[in-house]
């Protein structure tokens, strides 16, 4: 389980790279909406990073102005960040007591966190896809999973 998790949030740290890159590269459109969610992606992976390790996240604003330098350092921590919990982790059975951003308390499985932070970026990197796509980008990167698999010869 533990090598099934480290695979998936490497990938979700791949895909978010190439993400960031389009975004970047994409021409002008005058619509921030995939930058936003971008920024939201990775702080609400941080924020569940944060859950998971037993800490607040009460104080992570999950709709944060999207800024080039802080996505970029916010992706590489969470990555860093998601690692070493993975690493550390050994029972993604265990239930685990969370508060949510109103402050108001949940109890979940472990595993059953790691794969809902997954499909969330999943989920929101196809939404910048398609607002890419619209606002006139050419060639969008491929993030599926499988070839992700396929680039690391796995």
């Amino acid at each position: 389980m533990k090598q099934h998790f480290l695979r998936l949030f490497d990938y979700d740290h791949v895909a978010n790279g190439l993400i960031v890159t389009a975004l970047r590269d994409a021409p002008p459109t005058g619509n921030d909406r995939p930058q936003v969610l971008m920024a939201h992606l990775l702080a609400s992976s941080y924020s569940w990073l944060l859950r998971c390790q037993g800490k607040s996240s009460l104080s992570v604003d999950l709709w944060p102005k999207p800024h080039w330098g802080e996505m970029e350092s916010l992706k590489e921590s969470n990555a860093q960040g998601w690692k070493a919990y993975l690493e550390s982790t050994t029972d993604f059975e265990e239930k685990l007591t969370y508060q949510n951003q109103s402050g108001k308390t949940y109890t979940n499985v472990v595993g059953d966190l790691l794969a809902h932070v997954i499909n969330h970026g999943t989920h929101h990197r196809a939404q910048i896809g398609q607002l890419l796509k619209e606002g006139g980008l050419a060639h969008l990167p491929v993030t599926d999973y499988i070839a992700y698999l396929r680039l690391k010869g796995l």
